[in-house]
């Protein structure tokens, strides 16, 4: 009060206005930019929402179903993972449900909950807010890379908001009473991370950069050492609930099985997929240090990686050595992270994501302060922006469907047949009635809308790991107790005949092939079962009765069916492919060449083999000569011999050029036919297989 007195009171008059032009000015930019972020964000994630979910995302929201309905994690439901991510997805279904259309706007919510959380980091001293605005360019475009499976709500999507967080609270906190709070609360973002998956180390590395950057002074050692507690404190207290809770229930032993053993074996054997396991964890971290530190589908994040670098050394000299550090030790966790497994699946690459976009950022940040000219460091910026369109733009062309196909380097689609397998369980099953799938996807289980009949959806766990003999019973149980109508055993997918489900499988199933509606699936029906009964009711195969079908598993039971000489069912099998999908010339012509040529009048048909066979030389560009040829015995089957000489002559080109002397043969033998107006009709035992197509003679391709 005595200071005070000193001074002569100021009158309102004469007081400084209050600075607030530069914050509002800073507040609408912000909000724009938000905006602008927030509306790409939308726009891209809607335009693959068509695209079928990963088999990761399936099985998360399969366990967190089960979960809501009463099921018991790590018992009814088995997964080597911490329990965050089925929880998440289990208080999602209770809330909303969990539909394709929720999935969708769950990963926008999330994706812009980062977006915010990139900004703060960003933003952190010493950058401020430009870096900030830069961090959400950069976060925008890369957090829904297509290569690196970011576009879906797997669990990396939700491990880097919580991580993001965590350290945009870390980074802001100051070294006061009340700043320990906000430590805590960035280490309560950080342990929920780790509960999702076991991304432990990244943070133990933040933490050691954030102990080294302060030197050896025993109170700065102390101070930081003060600091790391409150940040790991609350990690170690959820861990420590964790545990507490699954072992006051009784499934302490059963917790350890499923997140400590099963997940250093699959470490061990890189993938779960064989008992002989490799030495050591460590034969992984070694190999994260090769070309896997920085395969081909990471070469877009080049610039950001480069303004990182920058950015991290800029905090360093600018005496920010605590932020440097810990952004740094980040980096390292995340690459131990990604190596530990040892499967360096492209998803694991999104928890370098975030950090890069805070680190490119605080690049451009350090770049404007150290030149002094903005404009030099915005247009470098612009610069990394526009390279990240440039790679990103040619995707957002594609459709959801070829994405997909992409993405995972599946062009069978096999996603894609998954959602349309569980279309067609759900359509042939009632609604009491069950289904159990062998494999390694529970997609049908997803899209059919059924409780699976095992909690346990993959098969590996069944024959690989710590757990298999467990495991085996609890399917066991459950099949005895659910009884499902139907089993879909998935083609590829490992069941040795000894196996005490494969046994259990044989004993009460009896396989159907008039049910098979994929190439994916072999169906199995339960003996003397309601579903049994309505199949063996039908006039025609169960695929020929679906809306969708795979053209290619329809074709290859056409092929099927040629062999055993039973052309009228291939014939029926065509004719759905040819209605499903008419961009599959292979197809029209196999139809064209059967209507044309089979050696059963009552299923031959002249025109319209002749349309068919005409577009499946104009999809061709009638360069082939298997197509062609087809196209004359189509004209000569419909007696119109003259455009049949000239098609025929046209083939005997094409096959002289390819090479093919056995088709040139097959095609000069016909033309004799076709000058003699006579037709080609196929031997009704003829099957033998053509050494210049690989194709049996009765589809002539």
């Amino acid at each position: 009060m005595a200071e005070n007195s000193h001074h002569p009171p100021v009158s309102h008059s004469e007081m400084p206005p209050p600075v607030t032009v530069g914050r509002r000015r800073k507040t609408v930019l912000l909000g724009l930019v938000f905006l602008a972020c927030l509306a790409w964000i939308v726009l891209t994630r809607l335009h693959t929402a068509e695209e079928p979910l990963d088999r990761d995302i399936c099985t998360q929201i399969l366990m967190g179903r089960v979960l809501a309905d009463g099921g018991r994690l790590y018992v009814d439901t088995l997964e080597f993972k911490p329990p965050g991510m089925f929880v998440i997805w289990q208080v999602i279904h209770q809330l909303v449900g969990t539909s394709p259309q929720v999935v969708v706007w769950t990963n926008i919510l999330v994706t812009t909950l980062s977006l915010i959380g990139v900004f703060m980091a960003a933003s952190a001293k010493p950058w401020g807010f430009s870096a900030g605005l830069w961090a959400m360019g950069f976060w925008t475009l890369i957090s829904g890379d297509m290569m690196l499976e970011a576009n879906q709500p797997s669990n990396e999507v939700f491990i880097n908001t919580f991580m993001v967080w965590g350290i945009a609270l870390w980074l802001r906190a100051e070294a006061t009473p009340a700043g320990r709070w906000r430590y805590a609360t960035a280490g309560l973002f950080l342990g929920c991370a780790t509960l999702i998956k076991p991304v432990l180390i990244t943070v133990v590395c933040m933490a050691l950069g954030w102990f080294a950057a302060g030197g050896l002074a025993p109170k700065t050692l102390k101070r930081r050492a003060g600091t790391i507690a409150w940040v790991l404190l609350p990690v170690a207290v959820g861990w420590g609930l964790m545990v507490l809770y699954f072992v006051c229930r009784g499934r302490g032993e059963a917790l350890y099985d499923g997140v400590v053993r099963y997940a250093i074996f699959y470490a061990q054997s890189q993938g779960g997929h064989a008992e002989i396991i490799t030495p050591s964890i460590c034969l992984n971290i070694l190999q994260g240090f090769t070309d896997k530190l920085f395969p081909p589908r990471m070469f877009f994040l080049a610039p950001l990686t480069g303004l990182t670098i920058l950015g991290i050394v800029g905090a360093w000299l600018d005496g920010q050595r605590p932020q440097a550090l810990t952004l740094a030790g980040c980096l390292l966790g995340t690459l131990l992270s990604v190596s530990i497994p040892g499967t360096y699946f492209p998803h694991y690459y999104q928890f370098y994501l975030p950090i890069l976009a805070v680190g490119a950022g605080w690049g451009i940040a350090a770049m404007a302060n150290s030149l002094r000219k903005r404009v030099l460091a915005w247009g470098i910026g612009l610069a990394a922006l526009l390279l990240l369109l440039w790679h990103i733009v040619p995707d957002l062309r594609l459709n959801a469907e070829t994405w997909a196909r992409m993405k995972q380097g599946d062009p069978g689609g096999m996603f894609r047949e998954m959602e349309r397998c569980g279309a067609a369980v759900d359509r042939m099953l009632l609604a009491e009635e069950s289904v159990y799938v062998w494999g390694e996807d529970p997609g049908v289980y997803y899209y059919s809308h059924r409780r699976p009949a095992s909690g346990i959806f993959w098969a590996n766990r069944l024959i690989w790991g710590p757990s298999k003999k467990l495991a085996t019973l609890k399917v066991l149980d459950d099949l005895n107790k659910n009884q499902p109508s139907l089993v879909l055993i998935e083609e590829g997918s490992r069941l040795p005949s000894d196996h005490p489900v494969g046994q259990w499988i044989n004993h009460h199933y009896v396989r159907s092939p008039k049910a098979r509606f994929s190439e994916l699936f072999t169906v199995y029906l339960r003996r003397d079962s309601a579903l049994a009964a309505r199949l063996s009711t039908n006039q025609e195969p169960f695929a020929l009765t679906l809306t969708d079908v795979n053209p290619g598993f329809l074709k290859q039971s056409a092929d099927d069916l040629l062999q055993a000489g039973r052309s009228r069912e291939a014939r029926a099998y065509l004719h759905k492919a040819v209605a499903l999908d008419a961009s599959h010339p292979e197809i029209d012509n196999q139809l064209a060449w059967l209507l044309a040529t089979s050696s059963e009048a009552g299923l031959r048909d002249g025109p319209r083999a002749a349309q068919l066979a005409e577009r499946a030389c104009q999809l061709t560009d009638f360069k082939e000569p298997v197509y062609v040829g087809t196209l004359a015995a189509a004209y000569a089957e419909a007696g119109q011999f003259e455009p049949a000489i000239v098609a025929a002559q046209k083939a005997c080109e094409l096959a002289s050029k390819s090479g093919t002397p056995e088709l040139l043969e097959a095609n000069q033998e016909r033309l004799v036919l076709y000058r003699a107006h006579q037709p080609y009709h196929e031997d009704a035992d003829s099957t033998q297989i053509k050494p210049s197509t690989g194709a049996i003679s009765g589809s002539n391709w």
